[in-house]
């Protein structure tokens, strides 16, 4: 991507982070409003406010899978962003992928449960 398509996700993500810090108004998961059970990313935009002020353990509270995968989310979009080799592209970023797809299958379902 672009840089200039990297700044325009970024100021929508600012602009979203203050609308949502003023008025309170996020954007309704679409799984929820139909099945009424919640989606393995709902609690992501308060978990990502929590973030912005630097409150890790409320970022926890809101959505703990995805709080504790972070850390490879962005180790996966540093990777496709900058590293171009072959161990990359065959054998490290398919099974991150996978591993975290599994993680947040599994906790969609975990979370409905408990």
């Amino acid at each position: 991507m672009r840089r200039s398509k990297w700044l325009f996700l970024l100021g929508a993500g600012v602009l979203y982070a203050a609308w949502y810090s003023i008025t309170g108004w996020g954007v309704p998961c679409p799984f929820y409003s139909l099945t009424g059970l919640s989606c393995p990313s709902c609690g992501v935009t308060r978990m990502c406010i929590r973030l912005l002020h630097l409150d890790l353990s409320g970022a926890y509270r809101e959505n703990p899978v995805l709080f504790l995968c972070l850390p490879f989310l962005f180790l996966l979009f540093a990777g496709h962003v900058t590293w171009k080799s072959d161990v990359w592209k065959k054998r490290i970023e398919p099974i991150l992928t996978a591993g975290l797809c599994a993680a947040l299958l599994i906790w969609g379902v975990v979370r409905n449960i408990f």
